[in-house]
């Protein structure tokens, strides 16, 4: 295998994308237009993972080293299990609070506790405890079939193999639409993000950069993404009317934001504010995994003593992205 320099760029939009995650949930998404930049955090954490595969196929990879025993402990033990030792010590937290009868609806974790007793089914369900808990099981979704997508991206043209995803995510879109799959289901469901894994991995073998085109099919998917977010047009039934914008149509606009980000970097890479998310990029994962925990316990009705609401929700915001990034910064840099 060809041994290549680390691409820092790649650093700079997953830091970017893991400050996203944080801002997501502690922001009024609705008034700042998200979907267009913080929303676009797991579809960018996906891309990079598709563009980051295709590349080491491309260097020389082979699907028996990619499957290997090694291969696959590697990447238990780097997603699946600081995932589950987190997930047993939230569990352990809320048994510890039922004990002490308080019950806030606002705290996402005690909505696990029924009659005292913590709802492990619903706990499976969910796929875990937070925001984002959906995550770990998309990823190892994607690390699975993206040799597969890697493949069909290598051995047909770009006009074919598009068409072979395309035509499969509308299906896709249309079956979960008509009939209405359950949206827990849907949520730990890697299919909606299949067109998203595809283009990481022609974007990466055909080395596409900002374009008139690229801009041009963003501009359509921004447009798609702004009417199916915040307007009261029902796209259904050729889009799943769940996780809107998380679907084929939405993921141009992704590619563009790519490589968008990649640019700044390019140009910027001297500034402070670029080399600080470039250098969150490595423990991205840590801060998702983090702000879950946070997430999972504080609540803005935690802060309703601030009687001011502009105050209260500057303390909400600046509480939980201290927490959710600082303690993962400090333990990366005294490791």
């Amino acid at each position: 295998m060809i041994l290549v320099k680390r691409d820092c760029s790649l650093d700079f939009v997953k830091g970017f994308a893991a400050l996203a995650v944080v801002l997501l949930h502690n922001m009024p998404n609705y008034y700042i237009g998200s979907v267009l930049w913080i929303g676009q955090a797991v579809p960018l954490f996906l891309f990079v993972s598709a563009y980051l595969t295709y590349g080491s196929f491309e260097r020389g990879k082979t699907i028996e080293s990619y499957f290997s025993k090694s291969s696959m402990v590697k990447m238990m033990k780097r997603i699946f299990k600081p995932f589950l030792m987190m997930t047993i010590i939230q569990v352990v937290i809320i048994q510890i609070i039922s004990w002490g009868g308080v019950n806030d609806e606002g705290i996402v974790a005690l909505s696990f506790l029924v009659d005292g007793r913590i709802n492990y089914k619903g706990l499976i369900v969910s796929g875990g405890i937070g925001p984002g808990s959906y995550y770990p099981w998309l990823y190892l979704q994607a690390w699975v079939f993206l040799p597969v997508i890697a493949i069909v991206t290598t051995r047909f043209s770009a006009k074919t193999s598009c068409t072979i995803f395309l035509v499969t995510c509308i299906i896709l879109e249309l079956i979960s639409s008509l009939v209405n799959v359950n949206p827990a289901i849907y949520r730990l469901s890697f299919y909606r993000y299949l067109f998203l894994l595809y283009l990481g991995c022609i974007v990466k073998r055909n080395s596409i950069s900002l374009s008139k085109g690229v801009v041009f099919l963003a501009g359509i998917s921004a447009i798609f993404l702004i009417l199916s977010n915040y307007s009261d047009i029902d796209f259904r039934p050729f889009f799943f009317n769940q996780w809107k914008g998380h679907n084929w149509l939405g993921y141009f606009y992704t590619v563009f934001f790519f490589l968008l980000l990649k640019k700044i970097y390019y140009k910027y890479n001297d500034k402070t504010i670029v080399k600080w998310l470039t250098d969150l990029g490595p423990m991205s994962y840590e801060i998702f995994l983090c702000q879950m925990f946070v997430y999972s316990f504080i609540s803005l009705n935690l802060f309703q003593s601030i009687k001011n609401e502009i105050l209260q929700y500057s303390a909400f915001v600046i509480t939980t992205t201290i927490l959710s990034l600082v303690p993962v910064i400090i333990y990366k840099r005294c490791r």
